[in-house]
């Protein structure tokens, strides 16, 4: 380790030859408080995974990964050890920045007896994860051209190809009317007139009238408060912009399940 390395990660805390990757953040170096920043990211619901790569194997692991866990506020943590996938379930937040820094700090791992060998979705699940969810927002006929059209990652580890793939399928969503985009600084009046290009062809009672003054998300949940058996979502396409979509409630939580499996986000649109 050269001196400036040194300097960096044991007096300014920073790794410049560590990588890490999650929803919101992709590249090389990084502040050690970045850890618990992007777990408390998972916490609030923005972030979905956090990963760390280190410049060369620890022990055998190339990667540490961070997921949320069944409960909230708890993440499941693997490993990749030679190859081999291995975990942590339900880790507090606390703990697993923990083990995350000491990791990236001290290049150690926990004690072996606390991890175990893991199934993490394959390639073929999250395929069949990406193609039930398209049937579902776009219908049968769309997703096979669309799925003939757009590439999709063979390998589990081909994270940014799936985002690629996400990102897709909410522009194929918005080209043919199933969901609307909407910048950060939307105008109230334009808000309304999408959500009325969205709700046509529904039985569904628009809001007369929308009392915050302000906010994409504010308005959202005004509407959402209106209704009982159907949700105004939004999906996390990585951009600044909102997209929207109504879903069902059945609809909505299956949507859920099948983004999760992708490590992608779709939620109620005020808390996007």
């Amino acid at each position: 380790m050269g001196l400036y390395q040194w300097m960096q990660e044991k007096i300014f805390h920073t790794y410049e030859t560590w990588r890490l990757k999650s929803s919101i953040y992709n590249r090389s170096g990084f502040h050690i408080v970045a850890i618990e920043n992007h777990l408390a990211a998972m916490r609030d619901g923005v972030n979905m995974y956090v990963e760390l790569y280190p410049p060369e194997a620890i022990e055998g692991c190339t990667r540490m990964k961070a997921t949320r866990g069944r409960v909230h506020g708890t993440v499941n943590l693997s490993l990749t050890i030679d190859g081999e996938t291995y975990g942590i379930a339900d880790l507090r937040d606390e703990e697993a920045a923990v083990i995350m820094r000491a990791f990236v700090q001290r290049g150690t791992l926990p004690p072996k007896e606390r991890y175990q060998e893991v199934h993490e979705a394959s390639s073929a699940e999250q395929k069949a994860a990406f193609t039930a969810l398209a049937e579902m927002l776009l219908g049968a006929e769309r997703t096979e051209a669309f799925c003939r059209r757009v590439e999709l990652p063979t390998h589990t580890e081909e994270s940014d190809a799936w985002n690629d793939a996400w990102y897709e399928l909410s522009e194929e969503m918005i080209s043919c009317g199933r969901a609307v985009v909407l910048a950060t600084r939307t105008a109230k009046e334009d808000f309304v007139a999408a959500l009325e290009e969205l709700a046509a062809g529904r039985e569904l009672s628009l809001p007369a009238s929308l009392h915050a003054e302000y906010g994409v998300p504010a308005w959202c949940e005004e509407v959402n408060a209106q209704w009982t058996d159907t949700l105004l979502a939004g999906m996390d396409n990585g951009t600044d912009d909102y997209v929207l979509l109504i879903l069902s409630m059945e609809e909505f939580r299956r949507a859920q399940e099948y983004a999760e499996t992708l490590l992608q986000r779709i939620a109620r649109a005020e808390e996007m």
